[in-house]
This record gives structure tokens, sequence and C-alpha cells, in this order.
């Protein structure tokens, strides 16, 4: 959030609070390499395995994810 500018578009996010000051909500829309994210995933665990290291993802991470994707194929099959 910042100060608000002198003037502010007409679809300007602007909040107020108690006190009367205004601060705009602005929003980055960074840029975004594409990737597979299952791929890296398994890259990296089998770069652990090979050089001895921790991978990017826990198990205990890991089972998490595989916990919830089985929850949102369970909520299509019902």
């Amino acid at each position: 959030m910042k100060d608000v500018p002198e003037n502010p578009d007409e679809f300007a996010m602007i909040l107020q609070n108690a006190e009367g000051i205004k601060k705009q909500i602005y929003f980055d829309n960074p840029t975004v390499t594409e990737n597979n994210a299952i791929l890296d995933e398994l890259e990296s665990f089998a770069s652990a395995i090979v050089n001895d290291t921790t991978p990017i993802v826990s198990l205990r991470q890991g089972t998490e994810a595989l916990r919830i994707a089985q929850q949102i194929i369970d909520c299509f099959e019902n």
C-alpha cells in the first residue's frame, strides 16, 4: 500500500483508516516463467540422492501435497 496519489484513477482501491489516513492498494504482475513443478521436484529428489543433499520438497511436504491432491480427487468423485 502506498499514499493515495493526488488524482487516483476511477478503479483505484483506496482504504481509509479510523484516523482518516488513506492508502491505495497496488498490484504487481510479476513475470512468471513456465515450468513443470512435478518434474522440478523429481529432478531435485534425484539430485538429492546422487549428491547426498536435502531435496527442495521434504517427505512431510510431499505427503501433505498427496493428501490434499487425494481430497481434491475425492471431491470430483462425489
